[in-house]
């Protein structure tokens, strides 16, 4: 479609008709002043052509920034995340770069997966399924935020799922917790400065896990390295 915008615009360089050249030339040829080769309409056309041109280009490109982004905050998880692990204390069961067994299992639609497809998982299908399930389809990506306060958001999406993290959205602006990110919750979203935003949610976030380890022993192990996750995003609050 670019090309061929290109190509009309291109043309219209070798075939203008201006003044009275233009009316010799329909005169001649017996073309309508309505025609395709009228003059106005022709610069209307190469006008809205140009336009296209460059929107389709701009519109590439932002897509291409956005998913290099996006890129970023997954490496950054895996960091987080880790290899393989498989702790008995660990409700979600064997993990690999933050891909459960059961996730992997629903992603894949066979409820054979194993421990040993966990530890087998390419990084490429965990990008998948992280984009897929923890980023696209909750909405996200309608945030538009600063990478900081997304980053925030999407490590939330894996740690907690994504339903969780949409009621720390809604808590942090009081709105209505139904785990849904709809145009009401996005409308209050952008009431709230970033800064404040971002205090807010990881507020609710440290308050969660904090239930989580005074409501379950078992979880006591997970404590240290839980917090040492949220105090790296504390610290990243003013940037947000």
């Amino acid at each position: 479609m670019v090309y061929i915008i290109i190509l009309v615009s291109q043309l219209y360089q070798y075939y203008q008709f201006p003044g009275d050249r233009g009316r010799k030339f329909r005169k001649r040829r017996r073309i309508s002043r309505y025609s395709l080769f009228n003059e106005g309409r022709w610069r209307r056309w190469v006008g809205y052509s140009r336009f296209m041109v460059w929107y389709w280009f701009w519109r590439f490109g932002r897509k291409t920034r956005i998913l290099e982004m996006i890129n970023v905050l997954i490496d950054r998880v895996i960091e987080r995340e880790g290899g393989y692990v498989n702790h008995p204390a660990d409700r979600g069961g064997p993990t690999n770069m933050g891909v459960t067994m059961r996730t992997l299992a629903a992603w894949r639609r066979d409820e054979s997966t194993d421990a040993r497809d966990v530890k087998n998982l390419e990084l490429e299908e965990v990008r998948a399924i992280y984009l897929t399930n923890y980023w696209n389809k909750p909405g996200f990506h309608r945030l538009e935020r600063s990478v900081v306060m997304e980053d925030m958001v999407f490590d939330s999406s894996i740690h907690h799922g994504p339903k969780q993290t949409v009621k720390f959205l809604q808590q942090a602006v009081n709105a209505e917790v139904d785990g849904l990110l709809g145009p009401q919750t996005l409308a209050l979203l952008d009431t709230l400065p970033s800064v404040e935003l971002a205090a807010a949610f990881m507020g609710q976030r440290v308050t969660f896990l904090g239930k989580i380890i005074s409501g379950d022993k078992s979880q006591h192990v997970f404590a240290h390295g839980w917090f040492r996750r949220m105090q790296s995003f504390i610290r990243t609050i003013p940037m947000a």
